[in-house]
């Protein structure tokens, strides 16, 4: 199947279409079917359909009755329809006449479609695209779409609504379907990692995890820590609204909360707050020391697919703003002096020694177990005010009644004398570092 402009393309007799609808500057679509060995035409026709001269996407399948399932796509700027859509044909497996034709009107024109080898389309774009509602079970929510339609009638079998750019999808060939896309958190979906995932249509309104990110950022993330905050990403994960945890009379966060449970390695981790699109817990200390870990939810029985992390000894992220010595929220108008404390709060740093109880808040005897260091920087100013150098690690443990959050006290080296500028703090806990700007005069 394909286009040409060529009133001359060489057509058999007694088919569906002996007449190219086509111009200097228009094309047609052509069918050819070739004998088993290729040596010579079963049929070759035109389909009659008169197209501009910019190049649409076409799928065409063989069923087992030799009927060939030809499915075209649409648009107001390719050809002489008025609203995108997607026609489904069906060609006689002797070409001589076409068996159902339907046309499925689109509300945009961005998307695209492949054929599952299953007698159905996996289509996917904008979810402005489509009227279809997402299934139950289904994804509910994000700017793109995918579905299943079957070729046969055009009956929508699932839809869902994707937190993702979608770059490609394709079949699974046992139902299902692959998506790719760029994709951050399931809140904004704006830049982020790419992501590859694999979905199976499911009447059961099951709990699913897709992505997981540190707390304090909103990339997502392919590796976690022990004590790390991490927030859990997808559907039918926890209750709607969204509660949040309580401390209970022991000082200790709950392992199940509004139904939902989650565990990590196979450890139950402690609950902050869960609902329906995102889960937030702390990474159990015990998760066992292996190179990667699973993270499962369970949402009122119902346990999720497995998604699989590796076990890194620390993932810092800064959370912000800092503090000054003097206990204000560092800014442009409370900036931090040369030679002052300044203190940093961080997500991802890893083992605590001695370690805390799983779920209790952290006390200011737990330090934290690998190396830190610190350097404060101001650059990209006049060449009078730029400076690095070194911060000293004042302190370097648990933050005292928070939970999975550890605290630095970094004293700042004294820059040169400059009035407040902006300036960028680097941490580094191990082998990893993380950085955070903040204000600093002198």
């Amino acid at each position: 199947m394909g286009f040409t402009s060529d009133p001359g393309f060489p057509v058999t007799p007694g088919v569906f279409q002996t007449v190219c609808s086509c111009t200097s500057d228009h094309f047609d679509y052509f069918v050819l079917k070739l004998n088993p060995d290729g040596s010579k035409p079963v049929y070759s026709t035109f389909l009659g359909e008169k197209r501009f001269n910019v190049q649409e996407p076409t799928t065409i399948t063989l069923d087992a009755q030799g009927i060939a399932h030809l499915v075209t796509r649409s648009s107001p700027i390719t050809a002489q329809v008025a609203e995108p859509s997607i026609r489904i044909r069906m060609l006689s497996s002797t070409g001589s006449r076409v068996v159902f034709d339907r046309s499925l009107i689109m509300k945009t024109a961005v998307f695209d479609f492949v054929a599952d080898g299953l007698d159905n389309l996996i289509l996917s774009g904008a979810a402005t695209a489509i009227d279809a509602p997402p299934d139950v079970g289904a994804f509910q929510d994000g700017r793109s779409f995918a579905a299943i339609v079957r070729v046969s009638d055009g009956a929508v079998l699932y839809s869902a609504r994707l937190p993702f750019v979608l770059t490609a999808a394709a079949p699974d060939h046992k139902g299902g379907f692959i998506v790719l896309g760029g994709l951050a958190n399931a809140q904004t979906v704006d830049d982020g990692a790419w992501s590859q995932v694999r979905f199976v249509p499911d009447a059961v309104s099951r709990p699913a995890v897709l992505a997981i990110s540190n707390s304090a950022q909103s990339f997502l993330e392919s590796s976690i820590a022990p004590g790390e905050i991490v927030n859990i990403y997808w559907t039918n994960l926890g209750p709607r609204p969204t509660q949040k945890a309580e401390f209970d009379a022991q000082g200790h966060l709950p392992f199940t909360l509004g139904g939902t449970r989650v565990e990590i390695g196979g450890v139950p981790a402690a609950l902050l707050t869960v609902g329906d699109q995102e889960v937030t817990v702390v990474v159990p200390f015990s998760t066992p020391s292996d190179d990667s870990v699973g993270v499962q939810v369970t949402a009122n029985g119902q346990p999720s697919n497995t998604a699989v992390l590796f076990r890194t000894a620390a993932e810092p992220q800064i959370l912000a703003p800092a503090l000054n010595q003097d206990g204000t929220l560092n800014s442009a108008d409370h900036p931090a002096g040369g030679g002052e404390i300044l203190t940093a709060f961080i997500n991802g740093a890893g083992a605590l020694s001695p370690t805390s109880e799983e779920g209790a808040a952290g006390n200011a005897g737990q330090t934290i177990v690998l190396p830190v260091a610190a350097v404060a920087s101001r650059l990209g100013h006049s060449p009078q005010y730029n400076f690095s150098g070194p911060a000293e690690v004042v302190y370097a443990g648990a933050a005292p009644g928070l939970v999975g959050v550890t605290q630095l006290n970094l004293k700042l080296p004294q820059g040169p004398t400059s009035p407040t500028l902006p300036a960028a703090l680097m941490v580094t806990i191990g082998d990893q570092s993380t950085y955070a700007g903040f204000w600093m005069r002198r």
